[in-house]
């Protein structure tokens, strides 16, 4: 019984993996095709601009206006530019820098983004962190968005007048994160799924279900693991494992 059950999580994890190296593939195609045109609409609004410069302010009816226009647009492309590039990195695209890197730092800039949000909603996100913790190597950025993503999730699945527990622990040579929510839990059947790319338990237009495949591609290119344990009516937690940078 036991041996069937390990060779039906190998056979899962073998078709995660098969699911992960197409989409990378695909992710990478569509991340190329869209900067193209991109540096396009940059180059234009910086030509744009360079004309306005030339325009008498008195003679052109709404030069107040265009400037900023052209500002927010360069603004969206950079932000477009950034998603590709996250895209591109997530499918082995890019050569990512990893350098040593203190997770209590990444988690205090990820809980920052996002502690006016659980406050409007009256959640509470309560910190036990080790201190001192050995670095980890790793591309800060991406671990950042990995947190995010997590906390995130979690301030959704508790929507309201709850909390959320994050916690830091070193163990051997693993630094161990766990992000630990009071909502309503995630049903057995859905945790065989829930890192699987496009599966998601929101309503429709609250999310596309790429998040957590997106977490697990990165922990897993960074050599760590994600553990997920939940019952229904008991919350959700998930525990990030990461290899340190100087065993």
């Amino acid at each position: 019984m036991m041996e069937a059950s390990k060779d039906k999580k190998l056979d899962a994890q073998l078709i995660i993996s098969d699911r992960l190296s197409a989409l990378g593939k695909m992710a990478g195609g569509i991340g190329h095709e869209i900067n193209n045109p991109l540096a396009v609409i940059f180059q234009i609004t910086g030509w744009m601009k360079d004309l306005l410069s030339e325009e008498d302010p008195e003679k052109c009816k709404h030069y107040k206006e265009y400037g900023p226009a052209l500002d927010k647009i360069d603004a969206q492309i950079r932000r477009v530019r950034t998603v590709v590039h996250n895209m591109l990195s997530y499918a082995g695209k890019l050569g990512v820098p990893a350098g040593a890197t203190d997770i209590n730092e990444i988690l205090n800039r990820s809980m920052g983004l996002l502690e006016h949000y659980a406050r409007i909603h009256n959640i509470d996100i309560i910190k036990d962190f080790s201190p001192n913790l050995p670095p980890v190597s790793v591309n800060s950025e991406q671990l950042e968005q990995v947190f995010f993503n997590f906390i995130s999730n979690a301030i959704d699945a508790v929507e309201s007048d709850g909390s959320i527990h994050i916690t830091t622990r070193v163990r051997q040579s693993r630094i161990l994160v766990s992000i630990a929510d009071d909502g309503p839990g995630i049903d057995e059947a859905d945790q065989k799924k829930i890192f699987d790319p496009f599966f998601t338990t929101k309503v429709t237009g609250k999310g596309a279900g790429l998040g957590l495949w997106v977490n697990y591609s990165i922990i897993q290119k960074m050599g760590g693991t994600i553990e997920l344990k939940s019952r229904p009516g008991q919350g959700a937690i998930f525990m990030v494992a990461l290899p340190v940078a100087f065993p």
